[in-house]
């Protein structure tokens, strides 16, 4: 599976991390030529941990689940994560291993490691010098600032069991996510929107959020696209646009 993790770099190559199929396995990062038609592989999440003396004994990355975006520095910024333990009998809990933030450059396999944090990130948006990753539970939203290497955290909330697939970062470096609660009638949700300092900007209720009573039934946003003029169009996955 490829998850959400598709990108395009700047000369028009396209990346896409692949995931493995169990515990303690290693997602992969690929890239793709469409001018040659050729796809070659460019590292492995396991492998790069291991060449860097970052691997724990037994410690699996199975996902590489965030979009893979270029920032204006040339590099490329993803996510790895982890998935054991995530729901453990009822129990809601961050993945056993956590979750890594990457950077590439276009041509290289040889990653560079820039943090390590206890929640599984699932995905990543960004413009610019920004970065942002989001993970579980609660959805905890990090900012990095790729021209500095400052990094910043805030938990914007979520019910545990409940993720959004995707949140969007517009031509200014501002990040909308979603903040999420439970109701009566299933998950009530507004967009918030964090500048870089992760200072909160506005809210703005997303109606037909919820796609079912429970929290794990909702996969928040699940398609978006920016428009030429700058404006960016959300898709929920109860199928609102």
């Amino acid at each position: 599976a490829i998850w959400g993790a598709l990108g395009r770099d700047r000369a028009g190559r396209i990346w896409a991390g692949i995931s493995a199929g169990a515990d303690g396995g290693s997602a992969l990062l690929c890239r793709h030529d469409p001018s040659s038609g050729q796809t070659v592989a460019m590292g492995d999440v396991l492998g790069n941990l291991r060449r860097l003396g970052l691997h724990r004994a037994d410690e699996g990355q199975i996902k590489i689940h965030s979009r893979i975006v270029e920032a204006d520095n040339g590099w490329l910024y993803f996510t790895s994560t982890d998935e054991e333990g995530e729901i453990d009998e009822g129990r809601v809990a961050p993945p056993r291993w956590g979750s890594h933030i990457w950077r590439t450059r276009p041509d290289s396999d040889r990653w560079e490691h820039i943090l390590a944090v206890p929640e599984g990130l699932t995905c990543g948006a960004g413009f610019g010098r920004w970065y942002y990753a989001l993970g579980l539970w609660g959805h905890v939203l990090y900012r990095l600032d790729t021209a500095t290497g400052d990094i910043a955290r805030v938990t914007v909330g979520a019910p545990g069991g409940h993720m959004s697939r995707n949140f969007v970062v517009d031509r200014r470096g501002h990040a909308f996510v979603p903040r999420v609660q439970l109701a009566k009638a299933g998950l009530a949700a507004e967009l918030v929107e964090f500048s870089p300092a992760l200072r909160e900007i506005a809210a703005t209720r997303l109606p037909h959020y919820s796609a079912g009573p429970k929290p794990g039934d909702s996969h928040g946003i699940t398609g978006l696209v920016t428009l030429a003029d700058g404006a960016m169009l959300i898709a929920a996955s109860s199928g609102f646009l």
